[in-house]
């Protein structure tokens, strides 16, 4: 499954890492800004609870791997 197939159905921002090195991609997938990393298969899947510090809520955040080839090809 892509990145751009699996954010339809995510109801909650969608953090995009590197397989390879774990380098955030993307904090907030969106499909028109990150066309480069749309077609990129993704590996894992997880959820984490991001808490804002100003204010006194928590928000979800669902974070794929996605294959890291491009960043290994770039080592």
């Amino acid at each position: 499954m892509t990145v751009k197939e699996f954010a339809v159905f995510a109801r909650s921002p969608v953090e995009v890492r590197s397989g390879y090195n774990g380098k955030v991609l993307c904090k907030a997938y969106n499909n028109k800004k990150h066309s480069a990393i749309s077609g990129r298969e993704v590996t894992a899947v997880w959820t984490e609870i991001r808490a804002d510090g100003y204010h006194s809520y928590a928000r979800p955040v669902i974070c794929v791997y996605v294959f890291g080839d491009k960043e290994a090809q770039n080592e």
